[in-house]
């Protein structure tokens, strides 16, 4: 984080939109077709990447949305009934993202099977302790709708998004992946602005992106050797290190240099 954890959070935030090209997206399917899971195993693997490489951490919690809707006699029924699971996430070993894509794919059928469990009930039953300057069991989200978001909502009726310019952190950080007609994605990643500066979470999202492409091209890498810095941060530090220089091919007493 950029700033020092404050002793209550605020709740205030900020938000980075960001699209996932058709070509990606089209390599996404295709490597959760051939790993027998769906692409919203193959994202959220990847963004436990994320979350561990910048962290340090092989072991912690990722919260996610389910819709709720487990019996067919809910699912024409007008309402929220949406939930949250809370999904452990273990990169030990630096496994290949193949190898984690498979450990995934276990967590979330089973976080799945028990989605009728209220969050409200998990957190009692375990006695977390609270604190005023975390969310409980998890401190981010991870949500892929698929259902809902774009479209026509109703039929003869036309809906576009509308900004209403204020922006609520329910966690640390949060990220929102939708697919589009046309075969790409959007994306919107929620921050702490009590946390994060907007050009970290900029930062953030175009690492994200960029591991997506390394799992996608080489899912067999160990998770710690993928690729994750974009062309521009690569950049960057070439610059940085370039310290040759035009030296005279003279020695330091031809140079006669007054000490």
């Amino acid at each position: 984080a950029d700033r020092p954890r404050p002793a209550q959070r605020s709740g205030e935030g900020g938000e980075v939109h960001f699209e996932i090209g058709g070509e990606l997206a089209a390599g996404i399917a295709e490597l959760a077709r051939r790993s027998r899971c769906t692409p919203y195993m193959v994202l959220l693997s990847a963004y436990q990447v994320l979350l561990a490489r910048h962290t340090g951490q092989d072991d912690f919690c990722v919260g996610t949305p389910s819709a709720g809707r487990g019996s067919t006699d809910l699912e024409t029924m007008i309402g929220f009934l949406s939930t949250t699971l809370a999904l452990r996430c273990d990169l030990s070993g630096d496994p290949a993202f193949a190898d984690l894509l498979k450990r995934t794919r276990k967590v979330v059928l089973n976080a799945l099977s028990r989605q009728d469990v209220p969050f409200e009930r998990l957190v009692a039953e375990l006695d977390v302790e609270r604190d005023l300057s975390r969310t409980p069991l998890f401190q981010t989200l991870f949500a892929f709708h698929t259902h809902g978001e774009t479209g026509d909502p109703l039929p003869g009726l036309d809906a576009e998004p509308f900004p209403h310019g204020w922006t609520r952190a329910r966690v640390d950080l949060s990220m929102d992946l939708t697919p589009l007609p046309g075969g790409h994605m959007l994306g919107t990643v929620l921050y702490s602005t009590d946390l994060f500066e907007h050009r970290t979470a900029e930062r953030m999202v175009a690492r994200f992106v960029r591991l997506l492409e390394s799992a996608v091209a080489a899912p067999e890498t160990p998770i710690g050797s993928l690729p994750m810095l974009p062309e521009a941060e690569l950049a960057l530090l070439r610059e940085w290190n370039e310290t040759s220089a035009e030296l005279p091919e003279v020695t330091l007493v031809d140079l006669d240099l007054d000490v």
